[in-house]
């Protein structure tokens, strides 16, 4: 067919992302263009191929991360026991709640230099308990990532 309406498509083809569909007119040309159709099969098929080292996974690796997780974690976690996740809301909840409500009353009655490091010391509570919380629950967060569905 035409190589400017091939060249064409050979571009579009290439400017796809994972999952991203060719548009009809250029499925069209794809379905009479047998030249440009090869082409894309070719291609396609060797991104697959290329694509399955990443697919498999290793023991070894594994293994080796699991080790290093566990030399990485200080004596003093291995007897933290789990609290749950409802606890961890709530409370976090009521902490800025009772923060918010303290800074409301303070506002009244104190200046605002004070003021200024009483929302400082908040916002840094605030963060520690939030990067707390991740820390903790970092395996919660790790398994609710599906990383199978990626590839």
């Amino acid at each position: 067919m035409n190589s400017k309406k091939c060249e064409k498509v050979m571009n579009s083809f290439f400017e796809l992302d994972k999952g991203e569909r060719l548009e009809l007119h250029d499925s069209l040309h794809l379905i009479f263009c047998k030249e440009c159709r090869t082409k894309v099969r070719v291609l396609s098929k060797a991104e697959k191929i290329v694509q399955m080292p990443l697919l498999q996974k290793s023991e070894m690796q594994d293994s080796l991360l699991s080790s290093a997780i566990k030399s990485t974690n200080p004596s003093w976690m291995e007897n933290l026991k789990p609290v749950s996740m409802v606890r961890w809301v709530l409370s976090g909840f009521l902490m800025i709640l009772l923060f918010v409500l303290s800074g409301i009353f303070l506002e009244k009655s104190q200046n605002p230099d004070y003021l200024t490091w009483f929302y400082v010391i908040v916002g840094a509570v605030v963060t520690a308990y939030c990067g707390a919380f991740m820390a903790i629950n970092m395996d919660f967060f790790i398994k609710k990532i599906d990383t199978s569905s990626l590839a």
